[in-house]
């Protein structure tokens, strides 16, 4: 059984823990105190985490889920994401619910996760786009205890794909294709009518090939999307997970 909980979103969190226990006791510790840390645990937010605190989430395998948008909201603080990842930690990016994240957009998550890490520490290469893109699938599978069913397109596992149209303006022009998808797309680019659920073989079965062309900003691209250019998905407690595979993802400059 799976527990997905709150956990250190704020200093203020940690406050009423201590208070209600009448004693200097934070959060995590409280967690791991009572045995309710481990492989199977999902903690949320974890704003507020101390070194110790880091140490007992990576000694029990629990895994953490981040929602950039909701702590820029709340205004509850820059989760420094670095030493998470750092420890091995696995790390999943969520949206949270609607009240307290005012998008439901994963791609949006995505995009602050980079923006908060670059800030918390300094360092504008703290988190790459394309880990961004694996905390959202392949690690937000491992996060649930999914990597073997969902998570990315491999033999075996479902295969639940959408595709992301390239042809906007705000998408052009797609040098990096990674960094395209984190820092610029947005979940209304996802293609309605090639979402390819995996509980629908029939079209689930296959390449999807979709060329297309436009000229935008003067420049004309060729833009080809293949079956391995989405992205598995499937929401448990707003979370999106499944696998970019941006090399099946091609943007070309005509003559090139």
């Amino acid at each position: 059984l799976g527990l997905h909980m709150h956990v250190a979103e704020s200093p203020e969190f940690n406050r009423l823990v201590a208070v209600h226990h009448g004693r200097p006791i934070r959060q995590v510790e409280l967690l791991a105190e009572t045995g309710c840390l481990g492989p199977h645990v999902q903690a949320v937010g974890v704003s507020d985490v101390s070194p110790g605190e880091l140490a007992l989430l990576q000694a029990s395998g629990t895994s953490v889920v981040f929602d950039p948008p909701t702590r820029l909201f709340w205004g509850t603080g820059f989760p420094s994401l670095r030493p998470f990842l750092d420890a091995g930690i696995p790390c999943a990016l969520a949206t949270n619910g609607p009240a307290a994240n005012c998008g439901q957009d994963l791609f949006e998550s995505m995009k602050y996760a980079c923006a908060i890490a670059k800030t918390a520490t300094g360092d504008p290469a703290a988190l790459p786009a394309r880990r961004a893109l694996r905390m959202a699938t392949i690690e937000g599978a491992r996060a649930l205890g999914l990597a073997a069913v969902v998570g990315s397109l491999e033999v075996g596992k479902e295969a639940d794909v959408i595709t992301v149209s390239a042809d906007q303006p705000h998408l052009s022009p797609m040098h990096d294709v990674p960094a395209a998808l984190v820092f610029s797309a947005r979940g209304a680019d996802v293609r309605e009518s090639d979402r390819f659920p995996a509980n629908d073989p029939a079209r689930a079965l296959g390449p999807v090939h979709v060329p297309d062309k436009r000229r935008l900003g003067g420049t004309e691209f060729a833009c080809t999307m293949s079956g391995a250019g989405g992205t598995g998905m499937a929401h448990v407690e707003h979370m999106l997970y499944g696998a970019y595979r941006p090399y099946g993802f091609t943007a070309t400059s005509k003559g090139e």
